[in-house]
């Protein structure tokens, strides 16, 4: 008998375990029959999720060749990947992360199916992209119009998506990036006392993957312009990349020599634990990301603690901590401007933060109502 359903999972790190999770749960509630195509470390990091019946692995040998790859060496690496999963015969598939397979399933080098459906993570779709230009966006539409119209249906983290992603002809729903609401296990004295954070000092925390875009420069900049430093300290936490990480350590210091901030570098794999215990603990955290236009767990979380934000103001992003009261957004390259939001925050954390909304942001993006957007199409 074939499965209900196969969900096909290349990639691994970042949300990819845990949105599997989920969905993997999501069958299991609906006594569904899912086979999981993943890469070898994503299986190995769901072993127990696997463990019952009916779902079960299928390991993808092609999907190793993914990683650091580009261009069009990507595109073919992709390619392989979607027809290897296709060899397993499930009434429906669903890809966990379809922005990748954007360009080789409108080139036809994906698998001939209209069972397919997958999620878009990024939705790069409702205006031009900050870092890129109308005609990189246009090119995009047009792929994602190609590709789509292979496919049975088109979800997206971004609730003004599925209206767009209509009018260029594709089933389209909103799927709401979920967030698990988790009660730290430790205080806040406690986590400053661990990060060595100085007594009398706001914190401001970034974390997660460290990279360029996320603004850690535009960060540097506009702590050095700051005319309170000595009242705030700021954690940057989380992995860092080879090409970044001398810069980085380079730009804090420069803050360390040039302001009274109090800088804490805490380089590594941060734990859920971890995220939760530092994200409750903060005044106020930190995603002055440089032209991000999908969503973040980092708002997620943020607001399920009930900590201000400050946050892009472009993108999914600044729309939802606009609409929701969260928090700031700026442009983190007006480093006057950041500079002054970080200023207002130290002096008054709470000020453009609504605890009532943010709740309701939180309620909306419960599991269930993911699980539920998705399963409930794709084996009805």
């Amino acid at each position: 008998m074939s499965p209900d359903l196969l969900l096909i999972a290349p990639y691994h790190g970042g949300h990819h375990a845990e949105f599997v999770r989920w969905l993997l749960q999501g069958g299991r509630q609906r006594d569904a029959h899912i086979v999981l195509a993943a890469s070898s470390t994503l299986l190995s990091e769901l072993t127990d999720d696997l463990a019952f019946e009916p779902q079960h692995a299928v390991p993808l040998a092609s999907a190793d060749a993914l990683t650091g790859t580009s261009g069009w060496a990507q595109v073919r690496a992709t390619a392989t990947v979607l027809n290897e999963a296709s060899r397993v015969d499930a009434r429906r598939s669903f890809l966990m992360y379809l922005d990748q397979a954007i360009p080789p399933l409108a080139l036809g080098l994906g698998p001939r199916t209209d069972r397919m459906s997958g999620l878009l993570f990024r939705s790069p779709y409702r205006e031009a992209d900050p870092m890129g230009s109308a005609l990189r966006l246009a090119l995009r539409r047009r792929l994602l119009q190609r590709a789509g119209r292979q496919m049975d249906t088109v979800f997206s983290l971004d609730p003004e998506a599925p209206a767009l992603l209509q009018g260029l002809g594709l089933q389209s729903v909103y799927a709401p990036d979920p967030v698990e609401p988790s009660t730290p296990c430790q205080s806040e004295a406690e986590v400053r006392a661990a990060y060595g954070v100085e007594p009398g000092r706001r914190l401001a925390v970034l974390f997660g993957s460290l990279e360029e875009r996320k603004g850690l420069f535009a960060l540097a900049d506009a702590l050095c312009e700051m005319d309170v430093g000595s009242r705030l300290a700021v954690v940057v936490a989380g992995r860092t990349y080879p090409e970044v990480r001398p810069r980085l350590v380079k730009a804090l210091a420069r803050v360390e020599d040039e302001s009274d901030v109090q800088v804490i570098f805490r380089e590594g794999f941060l734990s859920e634990s971890d995220l939760v215990n530092l994200t409750a603990a903060a005044d106020v955290v930190l995603a002055p990301y440089l032209g991000h236009v999908g969503s973040s767990g980092v708002v997620l979380r943020s607001a399920a603690a009930g900590t201000p934000l400050i946050a892009q103001s472009t993108g999914q992003i600044g729309r939802e901590v606009r609409q929701n009261k969260l928090g700031w957004t700026l442009d983190p390259a007006d480093t006057s401007a950041f500079a002054r939001t970080l200023g207002t925050a130290v002096a008054e954390p709470t000020a453009t933060f609504d605890p009532a909304d943010a709740r309701r942001y939180v309620e909306g993006h419960q599991v269930d109502r993911f699980t539920s957007a998705i399963l409930d199409r794709l084996l009805a």
